[in-house]
Formats: C-alpha cells, sequence, structure tokens
C-alpha cells in the first residue's frame, strides 16, 4: 500500500463520515464555528512543517520512495496532507459531540483548575528538553518539547473552559487517537513509513512505538484544545448558567494550538476579527449591546429535553428577573385550549424570539413547557430546526419521513412519529421532550377551491411527510414547544382583562 492508498483507506472515510452536513452544527456552536476548525487546520500545518521535515532530516522516522508521490523538502506530499486530514477528524467530531452536549455548569475554583491542569505539561516540556540530550529518547524529546509548552499555555489561558467542556473534549481526544493508533500500527507493519530504532527507546506495546502512540494522542489534544479556544467566546455552552462572563471579557485572551507566536497573533485576529456578540441560530450577528441583552440572554440554542436559550429546569422566575431587564420579562397566562390556561411567563414579548413559559409548581421554580411561535424566531435546535422550516427541510434534518396530525383540530398539524430519525426527541415521562407543529400557507386558498386534498389532511389522523402532493400546500413549522417538566396537574379558567378565555397577556397573577 502507498501513502496516498492508506489515506483513502483510512484517513479520508471517518472524515467524510465526519463531514457530511457538519455545517448543521454551526448554529449551536455559535458565531466562530465556521472558521474556528480552518484556523486550527492552519495553524496545525504552519507549525507541524518545519518539525517534521527536520524529524525526516535527522532520520527519527522516514518513508520508502516507492511509497510515496514526491517531496517537498523532505517530507512527502502524503505527509503534508496529513498535517490537514487529522485535525479535520478530531475537530470535527469535536463538533457533532459539542453541538450535543448541554450547557456546562461553572466551576468554583477556576484559578486552581488552571494551574493543576497546566502543571503536568510544564513537567512534560522538561522532560523533553531533557530527552533530547539522549539519543534513544530524541524522538520523544521532539514529541515534548514540541508539543507539551503549547499545551500548558492553551490550558493556561482557557482550562476552566475545556473541563466545563469535558464530556465533548474528552471523547473527541480519545476516540480519534484510538483509531489512528491501529491505523499507524499497520502503516508501520506494511511499511509504508518507518521508525528510527536509534532514536526511540525500543518500548512496542502491541507492536506500536510508546513514541507513536504518544505523538498521536498529544496532537489531538493539541487540536481539541485549540478549538475550544477559537470557540469559547462566543459558545453558547459557556453563556449559560455562567451570566456570560466569560462572552464579556475580552476575547484576546483565548488563543489556539500552535506556535506561541503564530498562536498568540491568530488567535487576536480571531478573536477581533469577531463583533463582541453572539450570533443567533439563523447566523444572523446579534451584538450584545444593540439588543440591550447580555450574551448569555441571546442564546438562541434549543436541546430538547434539556434547554431552550438560557432556560433549563432549574431556572426560577425569580433567576430569569436577575438575568433580564423588566421590559424582557412578563407575567402573563398561557391558554390550553376550551378556556383553560395555565399561569407563565412570557420572555421577550415584543420580539420575534417571544417564548412563553409554563411552570411545574405554584412557585415558579421549575419550567414545565417553552412555546415558540413567532414569525421569524431565531430559535433553533441544534439540527437547525426552527420556526419557518419547511416539510422537505424537517425530513433532510431528520434523515427520512415522519407523521403528522391532520390539521383542523385541537392537536391538529403537530408531529406525532418521527419514526426513528434523527430528529427523535428525549422522553420526559409520558411527553416527548420536543413538539414541532405544523401548518399550511396554502389551506385557506385550497378550501375555498374546495380541492379534495383538504379533506384528505385534515382531522385525527396520521399523514406521511413523503406524499409528493404535500409539496403544493406550502407546510413549514409554526410552534414548537419544548418540554423541561411535567406540566401542573390541570389548568385553571383563563382570566385575563376580558374575562374568561382571554388569554395570553394578563399581568394579574
Amino acid at each position: 500500500m502507498t501513502y496516498l492508498q492508506f489515506h483513502l483507506v483510512f484517513i479520508l472515510p471517518p472524515l467524510l463520515l465526519l463531514g457530511w452536513r457538519v455545517g448543521r452544527t454551526f448554529p449551536a456552536l455559535g458565531g466562530r464555528a465556521s472558521v474556528a476548525l480552518p484556523l486550527i487546520l492552519l495553524v496545525a500545518f504552519v507549525y507541524t512543517t518545519p518539525w517534521d521535515n527536520y524529524l525526516v532530516w535527522k532520520e527519527v522516522w522516514g518513508y520508502p520512495p516507492e511509497r510515496v508521490l514526491a517531496r517537498i523538502g523532505y517530507v512527502p506530499v502524503e505527509e503534508y496532507m496529513f498535517f490537514l486530514l487529522q485535525p479535520g477528524i478530531a475537530g470535527m467530531l469535536f463538533y457533532r459531540l459539542l453541538a450535543r452536549m448541554p450547557s456546562a455548569a461553572p466551576l468554583g475554583s477556576p484559578w486552581m483548575v488552571r494551574i493543576l491542569g497546566a502543571l503536568p505539561w510544564i513537567v512534560a516540556t522538561g522532560v523533553g528538553v531533557w530527552l533530547l540530550g539522549t539519543e534513544s529518547g530524541t524522538y520523544m524529546g521532539l514529541i515534548l518539547a514540541w508539543a507539551a509548552p503549547v499545551v500548558a499555555l492553551q490550558w493556561l489561558f482557557m482550562g476552566p473552559a475545556i473541563w466545563r467542556l469535558r464530556k465533548a473534549v474528552f471523547p473527541a481526544i480519545l476516540f480519534p487517537t484510538l483509531y489512528l493508533w491501529v491505523a499507524d500500527w499497520y502503516a508501520i507493519s506494511d511499511g509504508i513509513w518507518y521508525i528510527s530504532e536509534r532514536f526511540t527507546f525500543g518500548v512496542n506495546p502491541f507492536g506500536l512505538p510508546v513514541e507513536e502512540a504518544t505523538f498521536f494522542l498529544i496532537t489531538n489534544v493539541l487540536v481539541v484544545f485549540g478549538t475550544v479556544l477559537f470557540l469559547a467566546p462566543g459558545l453558547p455552552h459557556l453563556a449559560a448558567p455562567d451570566s456570560a462572563r466569560a462572552l464579556r471579557e475580552r476575547p484576546s485572551r483565548g488563543v489556539p494550538a500552535g506556535g506561541v507566536v503564530l498562536t498568540l497573533a491568530l488567535g487576536m485576529l480571531a478573536c477581533e476579527g469577531a463583533p463582541q456578540g453572539t450570533r443567533d441560530a439563523g447566523g444572523g450577528e446579534r451584538p450584545v449591546q444593540e439588543r440591550g441583552l447580555s450574551a448569555q440572554a441571546s442564546d438562541r440554542l434549543i436541546v430538547p429535553g434539556e434547554r431552550v436559550g438560557m432556560l433549563t429546569s432549574q431556572t426560577s422566575e425569580e433567576a430569569l428577573r436577575v438575568m433580564l431587564d423588566p421590559e424582557f420579562i412578563q407575567r402573563a397566562e398561557v391558554p390550553v385550549g376550551e378556556g383553560f390556561c395555565y399561569p407563565g411567563t412570557v420572555l421577550f414579548p415584543d420580539s420575534p424570539d417571544r417564548v412563553e413559559v409554563t411552570w411545574q409548581d405554584e412557585g415558579r421554580l421549575s419550567p414545565a413547557v417553552v412555546r415558540i411561535d413567532g414569525a421569524g424566531a431565531t430559535w433553533r435546535t441544534p439540527s437547525g430546526t426552527g420556526v419557518g422550516a419547511t416539510l422537505r427541510e424537517l425530513e433532510e434534518a431528520n434523515g427520512g419521513p415522519f407523521l403528522f396530525l391532520g390539521f383542523g383540530w385541537d392537536y391538529g398539524g403537530r408531529i406525532s412519529d418521527w419514526m426513528g430519525g434523527a430528529m427523535e426527541p428525549p422522553v420526559l415521562g409520558e411527553r416527548p421532550g420536543l413538539v414541532v407543529i405544523l401548518d399550511s400557507d396554502s389551506l385557506g386558498v385550497l378550501m375555498e377551491r374546495e380541492d379534495p386534498l383538504v379533506r384528505d389532511l385534515a382531522g385525527d389522523h396520521a399523514i406521511r411527510s413523503d406524499r409528493p402532493e404535500l409539496d403544493r400546500m406550502g407546510i413549514r413549522v409554526v410552534g414548537l414547544e419544548v418540554a423541561l417538566g411535567p406540566e401542573p396537574a390541570a389548568p385553571v379558567a383563563c382570566v385575563g382583562p376580558d374575562g374568561i378565555g382571554a388569554g395570553v397577556g394578563s399581568a394579574a397573577h
């Protein structure tokens, strides 16, 4: 097998799999998601090129001429490709894991986390420098002296954020490392490249030199840590429930993976190049200062069953009043039909992002259901689904068709079965964590024309979304209901300013 064939067999398949529609994770990762990973790839390429050329020149490792296409300097073209392909695997896996992760809990002693986390890497740097003075420790010394000080800097700058995101960080490091260990073992066994016995310890667990195992582990650490540092200033996961303090700090504190000077320069460029705000779920810029909202309150990510922006199952109305100015929160009634309401709270009442919150308890300590139905609302799930999404966009996000209930009755237009697709929400008790409600732009016109399709789409029965005749109906998402906990046992009669059934808008509660 040649080096290029190795890429085609071992590297490109997982890269293509992870890269498939990775852009759909961007709304869940803030305004920098589209640029963070490309910048990491650039830094990795620039910082690794001279180091790799030195190792090949010193004959720490090498490549049989017949296994490579050509060389630039001392390094094969395929090796330069590896500088970009490997970070892509770890980075895109991290994107996907992070997009599914809920808000990260704050830390009690962030400076202690910084110091304790950076200390082992500082020690590893010293060990690497010492090993460079020995022949058998040359390869390990070059790895540690090259990478460990950068990891130490990464942790000193943003260790608390990395630790808070560990449920995504650690798997994103572990799984690519294990996979690349297997791929590297095959490449060495097949003679695609070779490692010098003179400059290594000669310790080869399972046939893989310990230096190679260390190399792939530490390079994946560099990639994932560096990606966190690029994303962190605008990452919604860190904005709640930590009061947006990290977002209001000067973002130039973040640094990417790579050499110290290049790292600081690119990190400052990336941070200064983005306005100090957060992007809404639709990709538009939402400057915090112009909106009058904190970065935490500007979070528009929906994680079904877990959170709606800053709202989690533990967010009380009192906490909301601390986080929001009075103009953005008011008490109200949330109608449930037939003249009955739940006492609730409306957030952002004069905005397309208006939401209605019902509570599990009379003290309004724990949200039950959050309802979103404003035209132009920017709330989005990690897959990009929100109000206004078309039937075909929903099918694409789901990875296949689904069932929804016929129109014209209390539960009309609700998606009742995702048929095992990617949009299948978690279940809280007996309720789904997310209910998507559909309506048709053309229903009224078709009713006037007495179109027979209308009769087929009305009433209490399930309809498959992939019926081709539905394309002319203009069916779109008109509402989302996100469950965060059980609703009260029974609603109460609506009061409202005009009496029973007046619905949302009362401030009487």
